[in-house]
């Protein structure tokens, strides 16, 4: 029973400690692809399947090709994705991601990365200045 309770103790310290830091992205430019970039970045999966459509200039072009065109920072969408915590888009872009991009983009979740994290109440809020390319 102790054992139990000292593991949902850990479990909820834990999933606090993930909301722990707050991205506010901020774009360098009025893109779609900018505007994409935020959009996984925050993990508005609607706002991010809006702007493929929007940037697919025919019907002939795969939502996957424009996926794997697109620079977030300097990152893979599905990496930039997952680096903010954005579970939700992160799983998407990575299914549309190229089996050699898959490599650079690595399965970190976001309770590894809230370990690494220093033990603060207060959220951290950190201002993220994106280009998408």
């Amino acid at each position: 029973m102790i054992k139990q309770l000292i593991a949902t103790i850990a479990i909820l310290f834990c999933a606090a400690q993930v909301h722990a830091t707050e991205y506010q992205f901020v774009a360098e430019d009025p893109s779609s692809s900018t505007r994409f970039c935020i959009a996984a970045g925050e993990g508005d999966l609607d706002e991010l399947r809006y702007q493929i459509r929007k940037l697919r200039q025919s019907p002939h072009v795969q939502y996957k090709t424009i996926v794997n065109s697109i620079r977030c920072n300097g990152l893979i969408a599905a990496q930039f994705a997952n680096a903010h915590g954005a579970k939700d888009t992160f799983e998407y872009l990575y299914r549309l991601t190229d089996s050699k991009n898959r490599k650079q983009v690595g399965r970190t979740s976001v309770e590894e990365m809230a370990l690494d994290q220093p033990d603060n109440d207060a959220p951290n809020v950190v201002i993220v200045r994106v280009s998408g390319r």
